[in-house]
């Protein structure tokens, strides 16, 4: 478990933040102490005025956790947007939202030197369409150079306003090639094959050598994208990546037991807990 605390940009904090700080201190839960700035409304319409936005306010939650919950573990959380200046839309998969989310995951790693949660799906296209499987790739495959450990946003669809479970599972299949992508090569004697290279007869190949056999097996195996011949698209009804990955997340959901984890009494102490709270929220 952990606990997002978020400053309200720009650069204020409010009482239930401090409060949520002294609470993850006292139960050791970590915190994602996390700013949202949106270049043009609430930081800086410049990118690098917003990423410096988001360090200071998570430097200044950085200081309040060290201060009021010492030793409790944080997580440096920018999530970066800007607005569409002709519709005063906010962005979240927009060119300058992904050069703002790489110098501010850059910034957290190198100078405060904490793990980072950022955005590494989503796009601001309701549609699971074209443009939401391109803008996603770009910002995932962008924060994780940058560094970032934690990529969320999964399913995340219209700046993170909708979600869908079917984008969910194309997300999970992006996430397993980024992370195999992010993997550093083994470069050694074994994995150059050299050797094998120079005692291959002209007009030979690989496909039947033991360095083959060994290392054949470590290529990402995909669920849902799709690596077929015309023909074969063809004779299946030209279903693409996005009709697989709705029949897996039709599958998924059907072979999902029923949840036993909280009887009704429990249910119904959360809900009183939710209606209690709101009300606090808005007496103060």
């Amino acid at each position: 478990a952990s606990c997002i605390i978020t400053a309200f940009t720009p650069l204020e904090f409010k009482r239930m933040d401090a409060e949520a700080i002294l609470q993850c201190g006292r139960y050791g839960v970590p915190m994602h102490t996390c700013s949202l700035p949106t270049a043009g409304g609430t930081a800086p319409v410049t990118m690098a005025g917003a990423a410096l936005m988001a360090a200071a306010e998570i430097g200044a939650m950085l200081v309040m956790a060290h201060v009021l919950a010492p030793g409790t573990p944080v997580i440096a959380t920018p999530l970066m947007f800007n607005l569409d200046m002709r519709t005063g839309r906010s962005l979240q998969s927009s060119v300058e939202a992904m050069q703002g989310v790489s110098m501010a995951v850059q910034f957290m790693k190198e100078v405060y030197r904490i793990p980072v949660h950022t955005y590494g799906a989503g796009s601001d296209t309701p549609a699971i369409d074209g443009q939401a499987q391109a803008e996603r790739a770009l910002l995932g495959h962008l924060a994780g150079l940058a560094g970032a450990d934690i990529l969320g946003g999964v399913g995340q669809l219209e700046c993170a306003t909708v979600f869908s479970p079917v984008q969910a599972v194309v997300d999970d299949e992006l996430g397993q090639m980024l992370r195999h992508y992010l993997q550093t090569p083994q470069i050694d004697d074994d994995s150059t094959a050299w050797d094998l290279m120079m005692s291959l007869e002209a007009g030979g190949h690989f496909l039947a050598s033991a360095h083959t056999m060994r290392h054949c097996r470590t290529a990402m195996q995909p669920a849902v994208f799709q690596r077929l011949s015309r023909d074969a698209y063809d004779g299946s009804d030209q279903r693409d990546a996005l009709a697989a990955a709705r029949d897996l997340c039709l599958a998924t959901l059907a072979a999902a037991a029923p949840s036993e984890a909280l009887d009704g009494a429990q249910i119904a102490a959360i809900a009183e807990e939710v209606r209690r709270g709101d009300a606090a929220i808005v007496e103060n």
